[in-house]
């Protein structure tokens, strides 16, 4: 009786917090468009936390994004697309401000162990090395 009971308040619980494949996508697509609408002292606040480990990233995020669409949202289907694309437009904001070319990102950036930096390349095929200068907490291309 105990199993069953357990079984089907887990059920109902996940029942709860399911979305369809519709409000997915909605949320998703949401999520996007806010990101690409960001103001400009929250994507440069986005790309102060990626270099970060995990552990500290999520505050760091919560911090710079206090005002933002993202703050409100209580679901992983909006916030995970939220964050991901406004970290691409915080990578192609700091290399347009460094004359670089970059027209989209669809992969974000990984660390590079050999070369102590960031890789990203853009869509288009160009490709740059970013670092993050810990001491004076700015992003360097390499």
């Amino acid at each position: 009786m105990k199993k069953t009971l357990l079984l089907f308040s887990v059920a109902a619980i996940s029942g709860c917090t399911m979305y369809g494949e519709a409000e997915t996508r909605a949320l998703k697509n949401g999520a996007i468009a806010d990101a690409k609408n960001a103001s400009q002292e929250e994507i440069e606040g986005y790309l102060q936390c990626y270099a970060l480990p995990d552990s500290d990233k999520d505050s760091c995020r919560r911090r710079t994004n206090r005002s933002s669409a993202r703050q409100s949202a209580s679901t992983w289907e909006y916030i995970r697309p939220y964050d991901a694309e406004i970290e691409r437009q915080a990578f192609m904001h700091f290399l347009r401000k460094n004359n670089k070319k970059c027209h989209g990102i669809k992969k974000l950036p990984a660390f590079n162990k050999e070369k102590r930096a960031y890789q990203v390349t853009c869509n288009k095929g160009n490709a740059y090395q970013m670092s993050f200068d810990r001491e004076n907490k700015i992003w360097r291309l390499k």
